[in-house]
C-alpha cells in the first residue's frame, strides 16, 4: 500500500516544477510591465474605439500576465477584426511577429464586418509586423515550434454558437 507522501510527492513535484516555471516567467516578462504596456497601447496609431474597451478588456494585464514580450512571434488564432493583433503587435514590437489567422467563415461572419474590419486596420500601414493568414486552423503553414505563442480570445463563445459543441470540442483538441 502507497503512503500518502508517496501519493503526494508526483503532484507536489509537478506543482513546485510549475511555480518555478512561473518565477522564471515572471522574470523574463521584464520586458514590459503593466504600466508600459497600458501607456504604449495608448498611442494615436490605435482607434478611439479599441481604446474605449481596453478597460473591460483589460489588455496590457492579459499580455503580461500571458508573458508575451518584445521580439516574441505570437499566432492569434481566430483573429476576427483584430482587436487583439493590433494590441499583439504593439507588444511584440518592431522585432516580432503576429500571425493573424481567420477562416473565411470568420471573415464573412456578421455580414462580412470582421473582414472589413481587418481590412481596414491592416490598410493603415502601422501594422508592419503583422502577417495576414487567412485559413482554417488544420491549413496553418506555421512549422511546429516557430512561434513562442499563441493566443485566442473573446471567441471561443462564437465556435460553440455558430457551429455547436462538436465544433468546440474539436477546437480544443
Amino acid at each position: 500500500m502507497k503512503t500518502i507522501g508517496k501519493l503526494l510527492f508526483l503532484p507536489l513535484s509537478v506543482l513546485l516544477l510549475v511555480l518555478a516555471a512561473c518565477e522564471q516567467s515572471g522574470a523574463l516578462a521584464a520586458g514590459w510591465s503593466t504600466a508600459d504596456l497600458a501607456a504604449a497601447l495608448d498611442n494615436p496609431s490605435r482607434p478611439e474605439a479599441d481604446k474605449e474597451r481596453d478597460t473591460g478588456r483589460m489588455p496590457a494585464e492579459v499580455v503580461t500576465f500571458v508573458g508575451i514580450q518584445p521580439g516574441m512571434r505570437v499566432l492569434d488564432v481566430l483573429a476576427s477584426g483584430g482587436w487583439y493583433t493590433e494590441v499583439l503587435s504593439v507588444a511584440v514590437g518592431p522585432d516580432g511577429t503576429v500571425y493573424t489567422q481567420n477562416p473565411q467563415s470568420y471573415l464573412e461572419s456578421r455580414g462580412g464586418a470582421n473582414g472589413r474590419a481587418l481590412n481596414e486596420r491592416l490598410a493603415k500601414d502601422h501594422l508592419t509586423n503583422v502577417v495576414r493568414m487567412d485559413v482554417e486552423l488544420g491549413d496553418l503553414t506555421i512549422e511546429p515550434g516557430s512561434v513562442d505563442a499563441a493566443i485566442t480570445a473573446l471567441n471561443f463563445h462564437d465556435t460553440y454558437n455558430f457551429s455547436g459543441p462538436e465544433a468546440a470540442a474539436a477546437f480544443l483538441r
